[in-house]
Protein backbone atom coordinates (compact mmCIF):
# COMPACT_ATOMS: atom_id res chain seq x y z
CA UNK A 1 0.00 0.00 0.00
CA UNK A 2 3.13 2.52 0.74
CA UNK A 3 4.63 2.01 -2.84
CA UNK A 4 4.65 5.00 -4.60
CA UNK A 5 2.43 5.37 -7.80
CA UNK A 6 4.31 5.13 -11.46
CA UNK A 7 2.76 6.90 -14.62
CA UNK A 8 4.88 6.62 -17.84
CA UNK A 9 4.35 8.79 -20.65
CA UNK A 10 6.44 8.12 -24.07
CA UNK A 11 7.24 9.65 -27.35
CA UNK A 12 9.22 8.77 -30.42
CA UNK A 13 10.88 11.84 -32.86
CA UNK A 14 13.98 11.81 -33.92
CA UNK A 15 15.01 11.56 -30.34
CA UNK A 16 13.28 8.66 -28.96
CA UNK A 17 12.90 9.50 -25.22
CA UNK A 18 10.58 7.75 -22.73
CA UNK A 19 9.92 9.94 -19.64
CA UNK A 20 8.88 8.27 -16.52
CA UNK A 21 7.98 10.18 -13.82
CA UNK A 22 7.64 8.22 -10.39
CA UNK A 23 5.28 10.19 -7.56
CA UNK A 24 4.07 9.38 -4.46
CA UNK A 25 1.05 7.96 -4.23
CA UNK A 26 -1.74 10.06 -2.09
CA UNK A 27 0.23 13.60 -2.85
CA UNK A 28 -1.47 16.81 -2.29
CA UNK A 29 -3.54 18.07 -5.07
CA UNK A 30 -1.48 20.85 -7.13
CA UNK A 31 -2.30 23.22 -9.67
CA UNK A 32 -0.80 22.36 -12.77
CA UNK A 33 -0.43 24.37 -16.03
CA UNK A 34 0.89 24.36 -19.49
CA UNK A 35 2.12 26.69 -21.19
CA UNK A 36 0.96 26.22 -25.19
CA UNK A 37 4.05 28.39 -26.38
CA UNK A 38 6.99 26.22 -24.95
CA UNK A 39 5.28 23.03 -23.82
CA UNK A 40 6.52 22.89 -20.08
CA UNK A 41 5.15 21.98 -17.30
CA UNK A 42 4.73 24.16 -14.48
CA UNK A 43 4.60 22.49 -10.95
CA UNK A 44 2.97 24.21 -7.52
CA UNK A 45 6.62 24.37 -5.47
CA UNK A 46 4.38 23.11 -2.32
CA UNK A 47 5.22 19.73 -3.24
CA UNK A 48 9.28 18.13 -4.28
CA UNK A 49 9.62 17.76 -7.77
CA UNK A 50 8.55 14.48 -8.61
CA UNK A 51 12.14 12.04 -10.16
CA UNK A 52 12.01 11.72 -13.83
CA UNK A 53 13.85 9.06 -15.68
CA UNK A 54 15.11 9.71 -19.34
CA UNK A 55 15.73 6.44 -21.39
CA UNK A 56 15.88 5.60 -24.87
CA UNK A 57 13.41 3.08 -26.48
CA UNK A 58 14.23 -0.47 -24.93
CA UNK A 59 12.69 -4.07 -25.10
CA UNK A 60 12.74 -4.97 -21.51
CA UNK A 61 11.30 -1.59 -20.41
CA UNK A 62 11.07 -1.88 -16.51
CA UNK A 63 8.86 -0.48 -14.07
CA UNK A 64 10.85 1.68 -10.68
CA UNK A 65 9.43 1.82 -7.60
CA UNK A 66 10.74 3.55 -4.73
CA UNK A 67 10.15 2.93 -0.96
CA UNK A 68 8.17 5.40 1.09
CA UNK A 69 11.04 6.24 3.25
CA UNK A 70 12.95 7.80 -0.10
CA UNK A 71 9.66 9.95 -0.98
CA UNK A 72 9.44 10.85 2.42
CA UNK A 73 13.00 12.72 2.36
CA UNK A 74 12.37 13.86 -0.90
CA UNK A 75 9.57 15.88 0.58
CA UNK A 76 12.10 17.01 3.24
CA UNK A 77 14.84 18.48 0.78
CA UNK A 78 13.08 20.52 -1.53
CA UNK A 79 15.79 22.39 -1.88
CA UNK A 80 18.30 20.15 -3.60
CA UNK A 81 17.46 19.10 -6.90
CA UNK A 82 18.60 15.25 -7.83
CA UNK A 83 20.71 14.62 -10.68
CA UNK A 84 17.79 13.45 -12.59
CA UNK A 85 15.91 16.78 -12.06
CA UNK A 86 18.81 18.86 -13.10
CA UNK A 87 19.42 16.89 -16.39
CA UNK A 88 15.18 17.14 -17.08
CA UNK A 89 15.51 21.36 -16.34
CA UNK A 90 18.87 21.64 -18.48
CA UNK A 91 17.10 19.97 -21.36
CA UNK A 92 14.05 22.00 -21.18
CA UNK A 93 15.66 25.58 -21.11
CA UNK A 94 17.82 24.44 -24.01
CA UNK A 95 14.69 23.13 -25.66
CA UNK A 96 13.02 26.40 -24.97
CA UNK A 97 15.31 28.66 -25.90
CA UNK A 98 15.98 26.88 -29.25
CA UNK A 99 12.81 26.45 -30.67
CA UNK A 100 9.45 27.21 -28.33
CA UNK A 101 7.17 25.45 -30.53
CA UNK A 102 8.55 21.95 -30.72
CA UNK A 103 9.70 19.86 -27.45
CA UNK A 104 11.16 16.56 -26.95
CA UNK A 105 9.25 16.71 -23.63
CA UNK A 106 5.44 16.40 -23.66
CA UNK A 107 2.90 17.33 -22.34
CA UNK A 108 0.25 15.66 -19.55
CA UNK A 109 -2.29 16.25 -22.83
CA UNK A 110 0.18 14.71 -25.49
CA UNK A 111 0.14 11.33 -26.29
CA UNK A 112 2.31 10.65 -29.04
CA UNK A 113 3.26 7.75 -31.03
CA UNK A 114 5.80 4.73 -29.09
CA UNK A 115 9.34 3.27 -30.81
CA UNK A 116 8.54 -0.43 -29.93
CA UNK A 117 11.42 -1.42 -31.20
CA UNK A 118 15.21 -0.69 -30.96
CA UNK A 119 15.09 -1.81 -35.02
CA UNK A 120 12.80 1.02 -35.25
CA UNK A 121 14.79 3.86 -34.60
CA UNK A 122 18.35 2.47 -35.95
CA UNK A 123 20.37 5.45 -35.16
CA UNK A 124 19.67 5.34 -31.83
CA UNK A 125 21.95 3.57 -28.48
CA UNK A 126 20.23 2.52 -25.79
CA UNK A 127 20.51 4.59 -22.38
CA UNK A 128 18.69 3.89 -18.64
CA UNK A 129 19.01 5.69 -15.60
CA UNK A 130 17.91 4.01 -12.70
CA UNK A 131 17.45 5.77 -9.10
CA UNK A 132 18.94 3.85 -6.16
CA UNK A 133 19.10 6.23 -3.59
CA UNK A 134 17.71 6.95 0.28
CA UNK A 135 18.67 10.42 -0.17
CA UNK A 136 20.00 13.45 -1.82
CA UNK A 137 23.19 14.54 -0.08
CA UNK A 138 26.28 16.13 -0.99
CA UNK A 139 28.15 15.50 1.43
CA UNK A 140 32.08 14.40 0.82
CA UNK A 141 32.93 10.99 -0.58
CA UNK A 142 35.56 10.37 1.39
CA UNK A 143 34.58 7.69 2.92
CA UNK A 144 36.47 5.07 5.64
CA UNK A 145 38.69 3.10 4.02
CA UNK A 146 37.77 -0.23 6.52
CA UNK A 147 33.92 0.23 5.23
CA UNK A 148 34.81 0.24 1.71
CA UNK A 149 36.70 -2.97 2.32
CA UNK A 150 34.26 -4.33 3.64
CA UNK A 151 31.87 -4.12 0.56
CA UNK A 152 34.84 -4.73 -1.41
CA UNK A 153 34.99 -7.96 0.01
CA UNK A 154 31.07 -8.52 0.24
CA UNK A 155 29.76 -11.95 -1.73
CA UNK A 156 27.70 -8.77 -3.81
CA UNK A 157 29.14 -5.78 -3.73
CA UNK A 158 26.65 -4.29 -5.71
CA UNK A 159 23.60 -5.07 -3.00
CA UNK A 160 26.24 -3.74 -0.24
CA UNK A 161 26.87 -0.53 -2.05
CA UNK A 162 23.48 -0.10 -2.12
CA UNK A 163 22.70 -0.45 1.54
CA UNK A 164 25.62 1.65 2.41
CA UNK A 165 24.24 4.23 0.68
CA UNK A 166 20.93 3.82 1.50
CA UNK A 167 22.81 4.45 5.28
CA UNK A 168 24.82 7.10 4.73
CA UNK A 169 21.90 8.92 2.46
CA UNK A 170 24.05 9.17 -0.39
CA UNK A 171 22.34 10.08 -3.61
CA UNK A 172 23.24 6.64 -6.08
CA UNK A 173 22.61 6.54 -9.71
CA UNK A 174 23.18 4.14 -12.36
CA UNK A 175 23.31 5.47 -16.33
CA UNK A 176 23.57 2.35 -19.43
CA UNK A 177 24.63 2.68 -22.47
CA UNK A 178 24.70 0.36 -25.68
CA UNK A 179 25.52 0.23 -29.42
CA UNK A 180 24.65 -3.35 -29.91
CA UNK A 181 21.76 -5.25 -28.14
CA UNK A 182 24.62 -7.17 -26.34
CA UNK A 183 27.36 -4.56 -25.42
CA UNK A 184 26.45 -2.66 -22.42
CA UNK A 185 28.66 -0.38 -20.24
CA UNK A 186 27.39 1.40 -17.24
CA UNK A 187 28.14 4.70 -15.40
CA UNK A 188 27.73 5.34 -11.93
CA UNK A 189 27.00 8.43 -9.63
CA UNK A 190 27.19 8.96 -6.48
CA UNK A 191 26.00 12.36 -4.46
CA UNK A 192 26.54 14.15 -8.71
CA UNK A 193 30.28 12.49 -9.21
CA UNK A 194 30.51 10.24 -11.91
CA UNK A 195 32.53 7.08 -12.26
CA UNK A 196 32.70 5.77 -15.88
CA UNK A 197 33.52 2.45 -16.94
CA UNK A 198 35.14 1.88 -19.60
CA UNK A 199 34.45 -2.25 -19.98
CA UNK A 200 32.49 -3.69 -22.16
CA UNK A 201 29.78 -6.08 -20.95
CA UNK A 202 27.18 -8.80 -21.97
CA UNK A 203 24.57 -7.69 -20.25
CA UNK A 204 22.95 -4.67 -18.38
CA UNK A 205 23.85 -6.65 -14.96
CA UNK A 206 27.10 -7.58 -15.59
CA UNK A 207 27.89 -4.04 -16.30
CA UNK A 208 26.36 -2.33 -13.53
CA UNK A 209 28.54 -5.21 -11.13
CA UNK A 210 31.51 -3.68 -12.95
CA UNK A 211 31.00 -0.46 -12.60
CA UNK A 212 30.08 -0.93 -8.99
CA UNK A 213 33.76 -2.50 -8.58
CA UNK A 214 35.74 0.04 -10.11
CA UNK A 215 33.77 3.08 -8.22
CA UNK A 216 34.51 1.31 -5.24
CA UNK A 217 38.09 0.97 -5.70
CA UNK A 218 38.68 4.19 -6.74
CA UNK A 219 36.97 5.52 -3.79
CA UNK A 220 39.67 2.95 -1.44
CA UNK A 221 42.30 4.23 -3.51
CA UNK A 222 41.56 7.49 -2.49
CA UNK A 223 40.67 7.02 0.99
CA UNK A 224 44.03 5.11 1.77
CA UNK A 225 46.25 7.90 0.49
CA UNK A 226 44.21 10.79 2.32
CA UNK A 227 43.60 8.82 5.59
CA UNK A 228 45.36 10.96 8.65
CA UNK A 229 45.51 8.42 11.04
CA UNK A 230 46.66 4.49 10.08
CA UNK A 231 44.73 1.61 10.66
CA UNK A 232 44.96 -0.51 13.76
CA UNK A 233 47.19 -3.66 14.00
CA UNK A 234 47.13 -6.10 16.52
CA UNK A 235 49.94 -8.37 15.39
CA UNK A 236 51.70 -9.14 11.88
CA UNK A 237 48.65 -11.39 10.36
CA UNK A 238 46.89 -7.91 10.07
CA UNK A 239 49.70 -6.01 8.77
CA UNK A 240 49.88 -9.13 6.22
CA UNK A 241 46.08 -9.11 5.59
CA UNK A 242 45.85 -5.33 4.65
CA UNK A 243 48.94 -5.77 2.40
CA UNK A 244 47.28 -8.56 0.74
CA UNK A 245 44.34 -6.84 0.19
CA UNK A 246 45.22 -3.50 -0.11
CA UNK A 247 48.02 -4.87 -3.33
CA UNK A 248 44.98 -6.92 -5.26
CA UNK A 249 42.69 -4.12 -5.10
CA UNK A 250 45.52 -1.49 -6.71
CA UNK A 251 46.06 -3.81 -9.30
CA UNK A 252 42.56 -2.78 -10.69
CA UNK A 253 41.54 -6.32 -11.73
CA UNK A 254 38.25 -7.30 -9.86
CA UNK A 255 36.28 -6.85 -13.26
CA UNK A 256 38.10 -9.68 -14.68
CA UNK A 257 37.17 -11.48 -11.62
CA UNK A 258 33.34 -11.66 -11.20
CA UNK A 259 32.01 -14.17 -9.09
CA UNK A 260 33.27 -15.61 -5.25
CA UNK A 261 37.12 -16.09 -5.03
CA UNK A 262 39.77 -17.19 -2.94
CA UNK A 263 42.86 -14.70 -3.26
CA UNK A 264 46.11 -16.18 -2.00
CA UNK A 265 49.57 -14.28 -1.55
CA UNK A 266 52.77 -14.71 -1.38
CA UNK A 267 54.75 -12.10 0.75
CA UNK A 268 58.47 -11.36 1.75
CA UNK A 269 59.17 -9.28 5.23
CA UNK A 270 62.96 -8.26 5.29
CA UNK A 271 63.85 -7.92 9.17
CA UNK A 272 60.81 -8.03 11.05
CA UNK A 273 59.17 -5.14 9.46
CA UNK A 274 55.43 -6.10 9.16
CA UNK A 275 54.42 -3.23 8.61
CA UNK A 276 56.24 -2.70 5.29
CA UNK A 277 55.58 -6.10 3.96
CA UNK A 278 56.36 -6.52 0.23
CA UNK A 279 53.50 -8.41 -1.81
CA UNK A 280 55.55 -11.14 -4.38
CA UNK A 281 52.71 -12.55 -5.98
CA UNK A 282 49.17 -13.22 -5.64
CA UNK A 283 46.74 -15.83 -7.76
CA UNK A 284 43.10 -16.44 -7.81
CA UNK A 285 41.56 -19.07 -8.64
CA UNK A 286 39.73 -22.48 -7.27
CA UNK A 287 39.56 -24.57 -10.54
CA UNK A 288 41.99 -27.13 -12.12
CA UNK A 289 42.34 -29.56 -15.40
CA UNK A 290 39.69 -32.43 -15.33
CA UNK A 291 41.06 -36.05 -15.67
CA UNK A 292 40.38 -36.22 -19.52
CA UNK A 293 42.35 -33.29 -20.18
CA UNK A 294 45.10 -33.82 -17.82
CA UNK A 295 46.28 -36.88 -19.47
CA UNK A 296 47.03 -35.25 -22.43
CA UNK A 297 48.74 -32.37 -20.45
CA UNK A 298 52.54 -34.02 -20.14
CA UNK A 299 54.70 -31.35 -22.27
CA UNK A 300 54.53 -28.35 -19.65
CA UNK A 301 52.72 -26.23 -21.26
CA UNK A 302 49.70 -26.35 -19.50
CA UNK A 303 49.08 -25.63 -15.91
CA UNK A 304 47.57 -28.44 -14.03
CA UNK A 305 46.05 -26.73 -11.05
CA UNK A 306 45.01 -23.33 -11.07
CA UNK A 307 43.59 -23.05 -7.15
CA UNK A 308 44.94 -19.82 -5.69
CA UNK A 309 47.47 -20.91 -3.48
CA UNK A 310 49.21 -23.05 -5.97
CA UNK A 311 49.24 -20.06 -8.53
CA UNK A 312 50.85 -17.78 -6.00
CA UNK A 313 53.54 -20.29 -5.29
CA UNK A 314 54.44 -20.97 -8.67
CA UNK A 315 54.50 -16.64 -8.87
CA UNK A 316 57.09 -16.84 -5.84
CA UNK A 317 59.49 -19.50 -7.39
CA UNK A 318 59.74 -17.46 -10.61
CA UNK A 319 61.17 -14.54 -8.23
CA UNK A 320 63.14 -16.52 -5.99
CA UNK A 321 65.07 -17.42 -9.47
CA UNK A 322 65.10 -13.94 -10.33
CA UNK A 323 66.93 -12.97 -6.85
CA UNK A 324 69.41 -16.49 -7.99
CA UNK A 325 70.11 -14.74 -11.51
CA UNK A 326 70.91 -10.98 -9.55
CA UNK A 327 73.02 -13.04 -7.12
CA UNK A 328 75.19 -14.21 -9.66
CA UNK A 329 75.60 -11.03 -11.50
CA UNK A 330 76.53 -8.89 -8.36
CA UNK A 331 72.79 -7.76 -8.25
CA UNK A 332 71.27 -6.27 -5.54
CA UNK A 333 69.67 -9.51 -4.07
CA UNK A 334 68.21 -11.37 -1.30
CA UNK A 335 70.52 -14.45 -2.22
CA UNK A 336 74.36 -15.11 -1.44
CA UNK A 337 76.12 -16.78 -3.33
CA UNK A 338 79.42 -19.17 -2.24
CA UNK A 339 81.36 -19.52 -5.16
CA UNK A 340 83.02 -22.89 -3.07
CA UNK A 341 80.01 -25.12 -3.38
CA UNK A 342 78.57 -23.64 -6.01
CA UNK A 343 75.15 -22.80 -3.96
CA UNK A 344 73.13 -19.67 -2.85
CA UNK A 345 72.35 -18.82 0.46
CA UNK A 346 69.04 -16.65 1.96
CA UNK A 347 69.72 -13.89 3.58
CA UNK A 348 68.98 -14.58 7.09
CA UNK A 349 66.82 -11.43 7.77
CA UNK A 350 64.45 -12.11 4.95
CA UNK A 351 61.27 -14.55 5.60
CA UNK A 352 58.65 -15.63 3.06
CA UNK A 353 54.76 -15.55 4.22
CA UNK A 354 51.26 -16.47 3.06
CA UNK A 355 48.67 -14.91 2.75
CA UNK A 356 44.71 -17.05 2.25
CA UNK A 357 41.50 -15.55 2.01
CA UNK A 358 39.63 -18.91 2.95
CA UNK A 359 40.71 -22.50 4.55
CA UNK A 360 42.91 -24.56 1.92
CA UNK A 361 40.79 -27.24 0.42
CA UNK A 362 41.37 -30.85 1.59
CA UNK A 363 41.30 -31.94 5.39
CA UNK A 364 41.90 -28.40 6.66
CA UNK A 365 38.26 -27.07 5.39
CA UNK A 366 36.63 -30.13 7.09
CA UNK A 367 35.67 -29.30 10.79
CA UNK A 368 36.30 -33.23 11.82
CA UNK A 369 39.88 -34.71 12.20
CA UNK A 370 40.35 -37.01 9.09
CA UNK A 371 43.28 -38.83 7.25
CA UNK A 372 41.32 -39.25 4.25
CA UNK A 373 43.18 -38.37 0.94
CA UNK A 374 41.15 -36.54 -1.20
CA UNK A 375 41.76 -35.34 -4.82
CA UNK A 376 40.57 -32.18 -6.64
CA UNK A 377 37.77 -32.15 -9.15
CA UNK A 378 38.26 -30.72 -12.16
CA UNK A 379 36.22 -27.35 -12.66
CA UNK A 380 34.08 -28.24 -9.17
CA UNK A 381 34.79 -26.19 -5.83
CA UNK A 382 36.25 -28.66 -3.26
CA UNK A 383 37.88 -32.23 -3.12
CA UNK A 384 36.71 -35.92 -3.63
CA UNK A 385 36.93 -39.25 -2.14
CA UNK A 386 38.57 -42.03 -4.23
CA UNK A 387 37.42 -45.15 -2.30
CA UNK A 388 38.18 -47.09 -5.50
CA UNK A 389 41.34 -46.00 -6.44
CA UNK A 390 40.04 -45.07 -9.85
CA UNK A 391 41.66 -41.98 -10.35
CA UNK A 392 44.58 -42.22 -12.54
CA UNK A 393 46.23 -39.12 -12.54
CA UNK A 394 45.34 -36.94 -9.16
CA UNK A 395 45.97 -33.25 -8.11
CA UNK A 396 46.42 -33.80 -4.66
CA UNK A 397 44.62 -31.24 -2.39
CA UNK A 398 46.22 -27.59 -1.38
CA UNK A 399 46.12 -29.03 2.78
CA UNK A 400 48.22 -31.75 1.33
CA UNK A 401 50.71 -29.50 -0.87
CA UNK A 402 50.91 -27.04 1.67
CA UNK A 403 52.18 -29.63 4.21
CA UNK A 404 54.46 -31.03 2.10
CA UNK A 405 55.83 -27.58 1.44
CA UNK A 406 56.35 -27.21 5.18
CA UNK A 407 58.93 -30.51 4.59
CA UNK A 408 60.33 -30.08 1.47
CA UNK A 409 60.46 -26.39 1.11
CA UNK A 410 58.15 -23.74 -1.30
CA UNK A 411 61.29 -23.55 -3.77
CA UNK A 412 60.13 -26.72 -5.28
CA UNK A 413 62.32 -29.33 -6.92
CA UNK A 414 64.60 -27.28 -9.51
CA UNK A 415 65.74 -24.87 -7.59
CA UNK A 416 66.78 -27.22 -4.75
CA UNK A 417 69.64 -27.49 -6.89
CA UNK A 418 70.96 -24.53 -6.18
CA UNK A 419 70.14 -23.67 -2.74
CA UNK A 420 72.14 -24.68 0.27
CA UNK A 421 68.93 -25.55 2.05
CA UNK A 422 64.91 -25.53 1.75
CA UNK A 423 63.10 -21.96 2.11
CA UNK A 424 60.03 -22.72 4.27
CA UNK A 425 57.01 -20.13 5.61
CA UNK A 426 57.30 -18.04 8.54
CA UNK A 427 53.47 -17.98 9.06
CA UNK A 428 50.53 -18.29 7.54
CA UNK A 429 47.34 -15.99 7.65
CA UNK A 430 44.14 -17.26 7.27
CA UNK A 431 41.59 -14.74 6.49
CA UNK A 432 38.17 -16.29 7.95
CA UNK A 433 37.49 -16.34 11.07
CA UNK A 434 33.77 -17.64 11.14
CA UNK A 435 35.39 -20.98 10.05
CA UNK A 436 38.98 -20.92 11.09
CA UNK A 437 39.78 -23.66 14.09
CA UNK A 438 43.73 -23.01 15.07
CA UNK A 439 43.79 -26.26 16.55
CA UNK A 440 42.69 -28.11 13.47
CA UNK A 441 44.20 -26.13 10.97
CA UNK A 442 47.55 -26.63 12.51
CA UNK A 443 46.88 -30.69 13.09
CA UNK A 444 45.54 -30.61 8.87
CA UNK A 445 48.86 -28.60 7.48
CA UNK A 446 51.91 -29.39 9.76
CA UNK A 447 51.39 -31.73 12.60
CA UNK A 448 48.95 -34.89 10.47
CA UNK A 449 51.97 -36.84 9.83
CA UNK A 450 54.22 -36.86 12.75
CA UNK A 451 54.27 -40.17 13.87
CA UNK A 452 54.51 -41.38 10.51
CA UNK A 453 58.02 -39.11 9.70
CA UNK A 454 59.97 -39.30 12.77
CA UNK A 455 63.50 -38.08 11.01
CA UNK A 456 64.54 -36.19 8.26
CA UNK A 457 67.98 -36.21 6.74
CA UNK A 458 69.28 -32.43 6.90
CA UNK A 459 68.69 -30.09 5.83
CA UNK A 460 65.24 -30.75 5.81
CA UNK A 461 63.16 -30.50 9.32
CA UNK A 462 59.47 -30.26 10.05
CA UNK A 463 58.95 -26.80 9.92
CA UNK A 464 56.40 -25.46 12.06
CA UNK A 465 54.76 -21.90 10.40
CA UNK A 466 52.29 -19.40 12.86
CA UNK A 467 48.99 -20.24 11.38
CA UNK A 468 46.25 -17.27 12.63
CA UNK A 469 43.72 -15.15 11.39
CA UNK A 470 43.50 -11.51 11.46
CA UNK A 471 42.36 -9.87 14.41
CA UNK A 472 40.90 -6.95 12.73
CA UNK A 473 37.41 -7.49 11.54
CA UNK A 474 38.18 -5.24 8.40
CA UNK A 475 40.75 -8.03 6.86
CA UNK A 476 38.45 -10.87 7.85
CA UNK A 477 36.82 -12.54 4.63
CA UNK A 478 33.62 -14.28 5.37
CA UNK A 479 32.60 -16.63 2.86
CA UNK A 480 29.05 -16.01 1.18
CA UNK A 481 26.68 -18.35 -0.86
CA UNK A 482 27.69 -16.91 -4.36
CA UNK A 483 28.55 -17.96 -8.01
CA UNK A 484 31.83 -19.35 -8.12
CA UNK A 485 34.43 -17.58 -10.65
CA UNK A 486 35.11 -18.97 -13.81
CA UNK A 487 38.82 -18.23 -14.46
CA UNK A 488 41.88 -17.81 -12.55
CA UNK A 489 44.40 -14.75 -12.20
CA UNK A 490 47.95 -14.54 -11.33
CA UNK A 491 50.71 -11.68 -10.93
CA UNK A 492 54.39 -11.75 -9.51
CA UNK A 493 56.58 -8.73 -9.36
CA UNK A 494 59.09 -10.46 -12.07
CA UNK A 495 57.13 -9.06 -14.72
CA UNK A 496 54.52 -6.48 -12.58
CA UNK A 497 52.92 -5.28 -15.67
CA UNK A 498 51.89 -8.56 -16.30
CA UNK A 499 48.62 -9.60 -15.12
CA UNK A 500 47.49 -13.11 -16.69
CA UNK A 501 43.76 -13.93 -17.07
CA UNK A 502 43.79 -18.28 -16.57
CA UNK A 503 41.14 -20.55 -18.18
CA UNK A 504 41.58 -23.93 -15.55
CA UNK A 505 40.01 -25.71 -18.18
CA UNK A 506 42.81 -26.10 -20.71
CA UNK A 507 45.48 -24.34 -18.04
CA UNK A 508 46.54 -21.31 -20.17
CA UNK A 509 45.85 -17.50 -21.34
CA UNK A 510 42.13 -17.22 -21.56
CA UNK A 511 42.23 -14.72 -24.54
CA UNK A 512 44.36 -16.62 -26.67
CA UNK A 513 45.38 -19.71 -25.04
CA UNK A 514 48.81 -19.16 -25.05
CA UNK A 515 51.67 -20.55 -22.35
CA UNK A 516 51.76 -18.91 -19.02
CA UNK A 517 54.61 -17.64 -17.81
CA UNK A 518 53.98 -20.13 -14.29
CA UNK A 519 54.08 -23.10 -16.32
CA UNK A 520 56.50 -25.93 -15.89
CA UNK A 521 58.15 -25.59 -19.14
CA UNK A 522 58.62 -21.54 -18.71
CA UNK A 523 60.50 -22.38 -15.68
CA UNK A 524 62.35 -25.26 -17.13
CA UNK A 525 63.24 -23.13 -20.04
CA UNK A 526 65.19 -20.81 -17.63
CA UNK A 527 66.56 -22.93 -15.58
CA UNK A 528 67.98 -24.57 -18.46
CA UNK A 529 69.54 -21.59 -20.09
CA UNK A 530 70.87 -20.69 -16.33
CA UNK A 531 72.52 -24.01 -15.67
CA UNK A 532 74.09 -23.72 -19.22
CA UNK A 533 75.26 -20.46 -18.96
CA UNK A 534 76.89 -20.30 -15.45
CA UNK A 535 77.81 -24.37 -14.50
CA UNK A 536 78.81 -25.76 -18.26
CA UNK A 537 80.95 -28.36 -16.38
CA UNK A 538 79.36 -28.83 -13.52
CA UNK A 539 78.62 -32.79 -13.97
CA UNK A 540 75.99 -32.86 -11.35
CA UNK A 541 73.89 -30.35 -12.73
CA UNK A 542 73.55 -33.31 -15.79
CA UNK A 543 70.05 -33.99 -16.94
CA UNK A 544 67.44 -34.44 -20.56
CA UNK A 545 63.92 -34.16 -18.69
CA UNK A 546 62.30 -32.18 -16.33
CA UNK A 547 61.42 -35.05 -14.06
CA UNK A 548 65.73 -35.41 -14.57
CA UNK A 549 66.61 -32.53 -13.43
CA UNK A 550 63.46 -32.27 -10.32
CA UNK A 551 65.61 -35.79 -9.31
CA UNK A 552 69.10 -34.13 -9.23
CA UNK A 553 68.99 -33.28 -5.45
CA UNK A 554 69.04 -37.05 -3.95
CA UNK A 555 68.24 -35.86 -0.27
CA UNK A 556 64.96 -34.48 -1.93
CA UNK A 557 63.69 -36.89 -3.48
CA UNK A 558 64.39 -38.86 -0.68
CA UNK A 559 62.33 -36.86 1.80
CA UNK A 560 59.42 -36.46 -1.08
CA UNK A 561 59.45 -40.18 -1.04
CA UNK A 562 58.82 -40.41 2.96
CA UNK A 563 56.24 -37.96 2.60
CA UNK A 564 54.33 -39.89 0.01
CA UNK A 565 54.81 -43.34 2.19
CA UNK A 566 53.28 -41.06 5.20
CA UNK A 567 50.39 -40.23 3.44
CA UNK A 568 49.23 -43.45 2.83
CA UNK A 569 50.34 -45.16 5.71
CA UNK A 570 48.00 -42.62 7.94
CA UNK A 571 45.44 -42.67 5.67
CA UNK A 572 42.07 -44.27 6.35
CA UNK A 573 41.85 -45.70 3.31
CA UNK A 574 45.17 -47.69 2.77
CA UNK A 575 44.46 -49.23 -0.42
CA UNK A 576 44.64 -45.74 -1.90
CA UNK A 577 47.91 -44.36 -3.56
CA UNK A 578 49.26 -40.96 -2.71
CA UNK A 579 51.91 -41.34 -5.85
CA UNK A 580 53.12 -38.43 -7.58
CA UNK A 581 52.18 -37.86 -11.00
CA UNK A 582 55.05 -36.60 -12.72
CA UNK A 583 56.41 -40.71 -13.67
CA UNK A 584 53.83 -39.99 -16.61
CA UNK A 585 53.38 -36.12 -17.27
CA UNK A 586 56.89 -34.74 -16.62
CA UNK A 587 58.89 -36.52 -19.13
CA UNK A 588 58.97 -33.71 -21.59
CA UNK A 589 62.40 -32.21 -22.11
CA UNK A 590 63.00 -28.75 -24.11
CA UNK A 591 64.77 -30.43 -26.96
Amino acid sequence: PNKPKVSSTSECHNSSKVIRKIEPKNKKKTKQTTNNDNSTVSISETIPHPITILRKPSTDTEIITLPTSIVSQLSEDQSILSFEEEQQRQQEEKITSSNKDNSDIPSENEQPPICSTIENCPDISFKEEQTNTSSIDNQSLLLPSHELLSILQSANCLSSLNEYAQQKKFTLNYEYSSISPSSFTCIISINGRSFPSSSICSSKNEAQKLACDQTLRILYRESCSKEQFPLEFSDKHDYIAHQSISKFQNLNINELLLGRKTLACMLMITDGQYEQARVISMATGNSCLNETNLIYANDGIALHDCHAEILARRGLIRFLFEQIKQSKDNQSSIFEYNSTINKYQLHDNTTFHMYISSLPCGNASFNILSNSIRYKQGQTEGTILDSTNSIQYSIKSCSDKIYRWNILGIQGGLLINLLTKPIYLESITLACEATFDRNHVKYSLYERLNEHIHSLPSPFICHLPDIDCPKTKSFQHERKVAKLQTSAFAWNTTKSDRMELLEPMTGKLKNDRSMSLLSKRNLFKDFTNFIQTNFPDDNSLSYTTYQQAKQLNKTYVTVKDLISTAFQSGSSDTNISWLSKSDKLEQFSME
